[in-house]
């Protein structure tokens, strides 16, 4: 009896060792299990700010792509607007040119008239000069025969035949005055219009300079437009990742030594910089990076084309 008494109590000592050993691991299992699910916790919490970081900046990407497309439509409708003012201007010159054309044609013709007046004034001077030495001829004859009736009937005809011719060379000289003002007024309107196509072929030549960098297709984020650069234009050079500091400094001087006009430039502590500058001949933002990228490459500054957009060249290092 006592032997079985000793036998259950081994037994019950040996069941309550084995159950306090699986609490024990039971327990550094939970432990585990809680540090697991603070640290998934933790990582939803860090995803949920990543995703709503995300939709913020998606956000902010569809409204700026909105922006650009209004500012796109705008510049096109403007494009159009100057595409009709050209096309106007050219009709205008054409119809200038041709209204000069028959100026100068009608300038021509009453020069010719003028001409053939001042022959036929100079004919009726000869012819005047003629009857007047008759009129002499036959006054100095009538005085010589005072009563000869033929000789005063002769004298009164070419007296009056002088009368004729005065009167046809005061006729004459009138016309020729006249043609002498209208050809004279049709070369001073000849003159204005000239003036008015010069004045015009300058304005068509600024609307035409206004009308070069309009992108052809829709700007879209992610698209990289090209355009062409003009004389005096601005274009924005964009360094990213300027370490040191002071190689900021070193780009700007390094491009105003090599005749860049630099119009400005400003940089930020995350070493970003721009520097404006001025284009002197007309060329692609390909080509003008590919320029600046050869001056700085003298200086020991060697960089890369990270993105081209309107006006603007984005460059990192190489």
């Amino acid at each position: 009896m006592k032997k079985s008494i000793f036998i259950i109590l081994v037994i019950v000592s040996c069941g309550h060792l084995f159950a306090g050993g699986i609490n024990y691991k039971l327990a550094i299992e939970n432990k585990v299990l809680k540090k697991q699910i603070w640290q998934l916790t933790h990582a939803l919490k860090q995803a949920k700010a990543t995703n709503n970081a995300a939709q913020c900046q998606i956000t902010l990407l569809e409204k700026k792509n909105a922006k650009l497309q209004k500012q796109y439509d705008a510049v096109l409708c403007e494009k159009q607007e100057l595409a009709k003012t050209v096309h106007q201007l050219q009709i205008q010159e054409q119809q200038l040119a041709q209204t000069i054309h028959e100026l100068q044609t009608h300038a021509t013709s009453y020069e010719d008239k003028y001409n053939n007046a001042c022959k036929e004034i100079a004919q009726v001077k000869n012819a005047y000069s003629v009857v007047c030495s008759e009129r002499d001829e036959w006054k100095s004859k009538c005085h010589q025969l005072q009563n000869n009736n033929v000789f005063k009937t002769k004298y009164k005809n070419t007296h009056k035949k002088l009368a004729d011719l005065r009167s046809q060379y005061t006729s004459v000289c009138e016309e020729r005055n006249g043609f002498k003002k209208q050809c004279k007024s049709a070369l001073a309107k000849v003159q204005v219009l000239e003036e008015q196509v010069v004045c015009l072929q300058k304005e068509n030549a600024t609307l035409k300079s206004k009308n070069t960098c309009v992108p052809q297709t829709p700007i879209n984020l992610g698209q990289k437009p090209a355009c062409n650069a003009n004389v005096g234009q601005v274009v924005k050079l964009q360094f990213h990742q300027i370490f040191p500091h002071y190689k900021g400094k070193k780009i700007v001087k390094t491009l105003q030594n090599a005749g860049w006009k630099v119009a400005n430039h400003n940089s930020d502590y995350f070493g970003n910089m721009v520097v404006n500058v001025a284009i002197q001949k007309p060329n692609s933002l390909k080509k003008i990076f590919r320029q600046v990228k050869k001056t700085l490459r003298s200086s020991g500054v060697n960089v890369k084309l990270h993105s081209i957009s309107t006006n603007t060249i984005s460059i990192i290092p190489s």
